[in-house]
């Protein structure tokens, strides 16, 4: 798909070159950036082709067609490389704060008089070393390096003062028109005809100052007003004060302010009403958000305590297992040991002793059966018992 574009750069207060051009999809070593906002300067332009500056020869400024947007050309070093650039960059956001994304194609018909991108080998007027690549021409015509008008930190042309970025119109707030568009000289909105008495209407701003011409129009007599002051409920011109005395003129400077004071307080006034509206308006909206956050503070608070106390009873158990574990790995150490290394000494006493207990036992029994034999012998005659003994 082909699109065409007319085209001029230059200084409009000296002279100014213009053309067309017709972008499409034949490859071709000259590229064109399109429809590129007046609010990118051509800084952040060349900012966004640092990672192809290589591969580029010369930039050229233009001012297209429409009001808002300028051209740059790109003359690169090769087809291969104009259509590695093109890839790179179709459809990529200048930056991750605007919407716009950059719209490239290739230039396949030219008609321009002269040369679009400069030829002759010349200087640089800001570092004076030569033009081979990567240099630039901004509107007015002048051309750098690129890295040099980086470095430069201001809008206009180093060497003319002609703003290197197309001056935007004005334009209508409500509606973009450009034509007849006035400036409410109290409050800086911008608006036509129609979209003016809206705004009066809503505001009750009555005076805005055309553009162009610098005339007043007052609103609310539907009147111009750059020569005229209202002075008790009538309108009256203000005379050339060159052609007035010094005394009447005081008296119109007067008349003047006291119209202007209460021009002033009226505004004063709506502002005051507009504020109060909406500080009742925010603090209706935040009542109810602010009570929702007093109850999660309080739900949340109590949810702490709980956890506070639950964290001192788990510190409590863990400090009494850590005790429990440390009186068990003592007891397993002692038993380790007396496994590796019992005590002889122990055990041979206790031997000993059982011996003797033994022993005791033994004599018990003998005494026993020695009691017993005693009450089954008394009242016995054991003499003739020993005598029938040694007969037998």
């Amino acid at each position: 798909m082909e699109t065409c574009f007319d085209f001029w750069f230059g200084n409009p207060s000296i002279e100014i070159t213009g053309g067309n051009l017709i972008v499409g999809e034949m490859p071709s070593e000259i590229l064109c950036m399109f429809n590129i906002p007046t609010s990118l300067q051509v800084s952040d332009v060349c900012l966004f082709l640092t990672p192809v500056l290589t591969k580029i020869k010369q930039l050229r400024i233009m001012k297209g067609s429409a009001s808002k947007t300028y051209v740059c050309c790109l003359l690169t070093t090769s087809i291969e490389d104009s259509q590695m650039i093109l890839q790179e960059l179709s459809g990529v956001p200048f930056n991750a704060l605007e919407d716009h994304v950059c719209e490239i194609g290739f230039i396949t018909q030219l008609e321009f008089s002269g040369e679009l991108f400069t030829v002759d080998i010349q200087a640089c007027p800001i570092c004076l070393e030569e033009l081979h690549k990567e240099s630039i021409s901004v509107l007015c015509g002048h051309s750098f390096h690129i890295r040099c008008l980086e470095r430069w930190g201001d809008t206009t042309c180093p060497v003319c003062r002609y703003h290197q970025s197309p001056p935007d119109k004005s334009h209508c707030d409500t509606c973009a028109e450009e034509e007849g568009v006035a400036m409410c000289v109290i409050c800086g909105e911008m608006g036509c005809g129609d979209h003016a008495r809206q705004h009066y209407f809503a505001t009750g701003h009555p005076f805005f100052q055309d553009i162009e011409t610098r005339t007043t129009w007052d609103h609310s007599r539907q009147m111009p007003i750059h020569r005229l002051v209202a002075s008790e409920g009538k309108v009256v011109e203000v005379p050339n004060p060159h052609e007035v005395s010094s005394k009447k003129a005081e008296n119109l400077i007067f008349e003047y302010n006291c119209l202007l004071s209460s021009m002033l307080e009226s505004q004063k006034e709506y502002y005051s009403i507009k504020l109060q509206e909406i500080d009742e308006t925010m603090e209706e909206s935040l009542n109810k958000p602010i009570s929702d956050l007093v109850a999660e503070n309080q739900k949340l608070s109590q949810a702490v305590q709980d956890s506070e106390s639950i964290d001192s009873e788990i510190q409590e158990l863990q400090l009494l297992i850590k005790q429990r574990k440390e009186k068990n790995s003592e007891l397993k150490q002692t038993n380790k040991q007396l496994q590796q290394n019992p005590p002889k000494e122990y055990f041979a006493v206790t031997k000993e002793v059982l011996e003797e207990i033994q022993d005791l036992e033994n004599q018990v029994d003998e005494l026993k059966l020695f009691l017993k034999t005693q009450r089954q012998l008394a009242g016995k005659d054991i003499a003739s018992i020993e005598i029938r003994k040694k007969k037998h």
